[in-house]
């Protein structure tokens, strides 16, 4: 992966079960763990695109772009 291109981090999460309307924080249980795939295509937008199961959701958070992005870098 380029620093300015595609970052994507494949993980096994928890797929919410019930959402805080207020923080959009999701509480989960192991049993409803997923694979879930986060896509970066421009690290300098801020973007990041979640692949849940079938779902795909946007987010806007250059802070966690950035973390992403930084801890693919030192995976290489």
């Amino acid at each position: 992966m380029s620093g300015a291109g595609a970052a994507a981090v494949g993980v096994a999460v928890a797929v919410p079960a019930v959402a805080n309307a207020a923080t959009g924080v999701r509480v989960t249980t192991p049993e409803d763990a997923t694979p879930l795939v986060a896509h970066i295509s421009d690290p300098a937008t801020g973007e990041l695109t979640l692949l849940v199961g079938e779902d795909e959701i946007v987010v806007h958070d250059p802070d966690l772009v950035g973390r992403i992005t930084r801890a693919a870098t030192i995976a290489k």
